[in-house]
């Protein structure tokens, strides 16, 4: 396996999750109360997908540590 690989799924990962849960924080609360000029609310589907992008980058994270721990250093 190339060297760049397990930090590039480990740092990217991080960041996923990061940015997930950022975004999700913001359609649960923030978008959560519609403008009273549009009358629409945040959509389950957005809501889903956030936590989707969240368990994944969680999950790459953990996977990335765990192969790293593996092959030792490099």
């Amino acid at each position: 396996m190339p060297s760049w690989v397990v930090p590039t799924l480990k740092w990217g990962g991080v960041v996923l999750a990061t940015v997930s849960a950022i975004a999700l924080i913001y359609v649960q609360f923030i978008a959560a109360a519609p403008a009273p000029e549009t009358g629409v609310a945040p959509n389950q589907t957005l809501v889903t997908l956030c936590w989707v992008f969240l368990v994944t980058g969680i999950v790459v994270t953990i996977a990335a540590i765990v192969v790293e721990q593996r092959q030792g250093p490099t």
